[in-house]
């Protein structure tokens, strides 16, 4: 893959998710290869609302190349920090 030695950081601090994770952007999915097997993973993009989270807290929060391009930035970093407890 052309972009590999970008995903390299990612593969790293992704092997070290543990129980439950929320990924906000997961887009086409090419993340998803590098987390480990036994994580409980929900994955969000821009077209879910994160009200399905409100009673299920997660442990870890990841997200990539997203904020770049989400409207109201500060917005959906409340919204992260309401859902990882």
């Amino acid at each position: 893959m052309p972009l590999d030695r970008f995903f390299q950081p990612l593969r790293r601090a992704l092997s070290f998710a543990k129980a439950k994770v929320l990924e906000i952007g997961i887009a086409t999915g090419k993340t998803l290869r590098f987390y480990p097997k036994d994580v409980d993973l929900y994955a969000i993009d821009g077209t879910e609302k994160s009200s399905k989270l409100q009673r299920e807290k997660r442990k870890t929060g990841y997200s990539s190349f997203v904020f770049c391009i989400i409207p109201n930035p500060a917005g959906a970093m409340f919204e992260i920090r309401r859902i990882l407890s």
